[in-house]
């Protein structure tokens, strides 16, 4: 939060401008020019909206942050809150980003503080599998093998032997195409030949 009394003009209009502004008295015309200049950086004012947008045209996309100017602290000086915008539920905002904090007392000393973040995109695919189970009894869970070529070679991706009929695979690309099998394991570690093979078209984007 800064306190820049002489910059809020420029912190609302945000970009540079210059107007002509024309006069009338008495039936003359005058015309006088009026400068604003931006100056939001240098009074430590930093900013970038983030809207958490990730296509669905949901309302608060469209609209900006909004600033709040006030004397937070008492002080008869202004102060200059920038509201930010967040991911939404489900979704990540990706990159990283850092900025600088600043606090200005009344006294005109500055404190700074840095900030940084980091994120990663949300997987926007995945895949859903699904097989029948076993007809012996002595199987205790399945592995699940993934490839990139048809008939091989491929990948175990389950962490730990999955004891249901069903797996979610949602570290897939857009635009790659996967091939998966399922093996059978009982409780003595023995695991069976790989299953049919299936294949999944991840849709690009």
């Amino acid at each position: 939060m800064t306190r820049r009394p002489l910059a809020l003009a420029s912190v609302m209009a945000a970009i540079a401008l210059c107007l002509s502004l024309e006069i009338r008295t008495q039936g003359a015309a005058a015309t006088a020019s009026l400068r604003l200049v931006d100056v939001t950086r240098t009074a430590g004012l930093v900013f970038e909206h983030f809207t958490g947008a990730f296509g669905k045209k949901y309302l608060p996309e469209t609209l900006g942050s909004g600033v709040v100017v006030f004397d937070a602290d008492g002080d008869s000086l202004e102060d200059v809150l920038l509201p930010n915008g967040t991911s939404w539920p489900g979704q990540t905002r990706p990159g990283t980003a850092t900025a600088n904090l600043k606090f200005t007392t009344g006294s005109g000393s500055t404190v700074s503080e840095s900030l940084t973040g980091s994120g990663a995109s949300a997987s926007a695919h995945s895949v859903s599998l699904a097989w029948n189970p076993s007809s012996s009894g002595a199987v205790v869970g399945y592995n699940v093998y993934r490839g990139t070529t048809t008939g091989g070679p491929y990948n175990k991706i389950n962490s730990s032997l999955e004891s249901s009929t069903a797996f979610g695979d949602a570290n897939v690309a857009a635009g790659k195409t996967y091939f998966y099998v399922v093996t059978a394991v009982d409780g003595g570690g023995t695991e069976s030949g790989f299953s049919n093979q299936v294949k999944a078209i991840i849709p690009s984007p």
